[in-house]
């Protein structure tokens, strides 16, 4: 059987290097979803095999998941950080997908705080670098363009600094959002909402937010001959801005299963040392002058436990859905019976069928519940029941799947 580099990567195997040494190849790969050996060489901390992977191996120290995210995003120590930084040249201001670098990620998720002051003290060391070395020559040098690719054309080009910026502000919208700002319901929802519609028209162009809307409402009607329509949203289920009432038929979800990366739940670990909300962009200034919204911004996340996943899904199932309305979601397991985990229950769902699809050493089970109405319900069981509390720290702590998965499912010795 082929031995899989990525559980002997997390063992940090002496098996790995011979299997790569025979297939170099296998050194760069990376899986569905981007993860690579760097990736979880930084992340377990073996700084040996990451040392090798990039000097013997040639293996690009910035290799990115599908996240855009490098080994540097996933570090926990200070260690695997300094051996990327200063030893293998990993660049500290790529930005991933999400727009944030590995110093703001790590910094906000308040998990690794050494980590993020050992990245912000090599930011603040090297501008103080560049800023000396520009006083020094008496100018700021400009960094060497990249070669353009073959069949591309970039022209360059510099503004006029001394230009003015046009102060002309558009009467109308400055009419309109002065007009809701002193309306008595600017706070209650209704006013937020239609403050919401003027930023969208501001940032999208007058009236394109009236059209995108009834585009989707006569694309909703013509597919299902249906006036009612409900836009497509991502959202948090335990931060859900949805109303918490019984309105959903059914709801189908494939969670996460927090393997590659550990599983994150909006909300602070710690509210006194992480605030609510860390701008990390600057201010746009809206047509109308006095107005600025902040557009980008990174809620923080703290560390969440597969198993309380699994609960709240269920609770929000039981919240949103009808009498009889069903819920259906992907749970992975192991496929040897001790170490199973078992499916999820609620005193308000049946489970109606679970079909399995089953893998190498694990398999995955599409279990379906149906909402029984409350007539139905044993109310003595539900009044006892509570959500449960899963202790934990690290992502193995939180997550007996992932901590299986990277042991290869092995039985543990008695």
């Amino acid at each position: 059987m082929a031995q899989n580099p990525y559980l002997l990567a997390a063992d940090n195997s002496p098996a790995l290097l011979p299997l790569l040494r025979e297939n170099p190849s296998l050194a760069s790969g990376q899986d569905e979803h981007g993860y690579s050996l760097v990736h979880a060489a930084a992340s377990y901390n073996h700084l040996d095999l990451l040392r090798a992977l990039i000097q013997e191996f040639n293996v690009d120290v910035n290799l990115k998941d599908e996240d855009g995210e490098t080994a540097l995003f996933v570090v926990e120590t200070v260690d695997a950080a300094k051996c990327l930084v200063e030893e293998l040249g990993a660049d500290i201001h790529i930005r991933g997908d999400d727009g944030v670098t590995p110093r703001e990620k790590i910094e906000v998720e308040a998990d690794f705080p050494e980590v993020a002051e050992y990245l912000a003290g090599i930011e603040t060391e090297r501008s103080a670098s560049s800023s000396a070395a520009a006083a020094t020559n008496g100018s700021i040098e400009t960094a060497e363009m990249p070669p353009v690719p073959e069949g591309l054309a970039v022209s360059v080009g510099s503004m006029d600094q001394t230009a003015d910026v046009p102060e002309e502000v558009d009467p109308e919208f400055k009419r309109r959002i002065e007009e809701l700002a002193g309306r008595e319901d600017f706070h209650t929802p209704e006013g937020q909402a239609e403050l919401r519609r003027l930023v969208e028209e501001a940032v999208l162009g007058e009236g394109l937010a009236d059209e995108r809307s009834a585009k989707m409402c006569s694309s909703n009607e013509s597919s299902h001959s249906s006036a009612t329509a409900v836009a497509l949203r991502a959202l948090n289920s335990t931060n859900t801005p949805l109303v918490r009432r019984r309105w959903m038929d059914g709801i189908v979800c494939d969670p996460p299963y927090g393997v590659r990366e550990g599983l994150k739940v909006l909300g602070c670990r710690d509210p006194e040392k992480t605030p609510n909300v860390i701008v990390a962009g600057e201010k746009y200034q809206l047509p109308f002058s006095f107005l600025f919204v902040d557009f980008f911004y990174i809620a923080p996340k703290k560390p969440y436990s597969f198993l309380a996943m699994l609960d709240d899904i269920l609770e929000f199932a039981t919240q949103m859905l009808v009498d009889e309305g069903r819920l259906s979601f992907w749970m992975p397991t192991a496929n040897d019976e001790d170490q199973e985990l078992n499916a999820p229950t609620h005193p308000c769902l049946e489970i109606v069928s679970v079909c399995v699809q089953p893998f190498n050493r694990w398999s995955r089970r599409l279990i379906t519940y149906r909402r029984m109405p409350d007539s139905q319900v044993d109310q003595e069981k539900l009044s006892l029941h509570k959500r449960a509390k899963h202790e934990g720290v690290t992502a193995d702590e939180l997550n007996p799947f992932r901590e299986r998965y990277f042991k290869g499912f092995k039985k543990e010795e008695a």
